[in-house]
């Protein structure tokens, strides 16, 4: 009776803590640059964004019909990342704005429209008085079946090598200073590559899974001996 008590603790201990799955999104590819705060602009730069979550973090699906999506205003549960590494820019989401003043937005379209095709986008919009950032990717299928099903947390790794399928990236970010421009540029670019990388599930350390079991034991202890103490 003690082992079953004591298992159906750890269960409940474990289940609570085994929810977060984290995610990330990474597109890239050649495309545009443009800094307009100091006037410089790149028609070949190599970019790549990237977009990091949570599955516990996810909000409602705000799809009504049999596709999927997940976006809640004023909450900021992605973590967008650009950076054009040919000429040194990199840029932050997190870094720039309030993180109380987000729309973030990922989702999956399996027969996307009137057309037969497959759709994974992740799009991230934060802003507040003084900073704005603006990004999304998504890569658009007719041929290869690469989205299975409508789980955002499916592992993919799509890449341009035909004519029919098809990724485009953009994002556009600026801060203010005195009402003036500190920064202020985007980019644009065709995907090279457009990939979904599922890690796993969180679990309690080692040392914390040994410290619920001393605990759970004490309280099992506890329990016997108040039980003894009343009869």
């Amino acid at each position: 009776m003690k082992f079953k008590a004591l298992g159906m603790i750890v269960a409940l201990f474990w289940s609570t803590h085994a929810l977060a799955i984290p995610v990330t999104v990474e597109a890239g590819g050649t495309g545009n640059y443009y800094d307009y705060t100091n006037n410089a602009y790149h028609y070949d730069a190599q970019i790549v964004q990237t977009w990091t979550f949570d599955t516990i973090d996810l909000p409602a699906d705000s799809i009504s019909d049999s596709n999927i999506g997940y976006h809640q205003s004023l909450t900021d549960w992605v973590d967008a990342t650009v950076s054009v590494s040919t000429h040194g820019v990199t840029a932050n989401e997190e870094a720039m704005t309030n993180d109380n003043a987000a729309y973030d937005y990922d989702y999956v379209y399996m027969e996307d429209g009137r057309y037969a095709r497959d759709r994974y986008q992740v799009y991230s919009h934060a802003r507040n008085n003084d900073a704005y950032v603006y990004s999304y990717a998504y890569f658009i299928e007719y041929v290869e079946d690469l989205v299975q099903g409508m789980n955002v947390a499916q592992n993919i790794h799509w890449i341009d090598n035909d004519g029919s399928d098809h990724g485009y990236g953009y994002a556009r970010w600026y801060t203010l200073s005195g009402g003036q421009y500190a920064t202020n540029a985007y980019v644009s670019y065709r995907a090279d590559y457009f990939k979904v990388t599922v890690g796993t599930a969180t679990v309690p350390e080692p040392g914390t899974f040994v410290l619920m079991l001393i605990g759970a034991a004490a309280l099992l202890g506890f329990r016997r001996l108040r039980a003894q103490t009343q009869r």
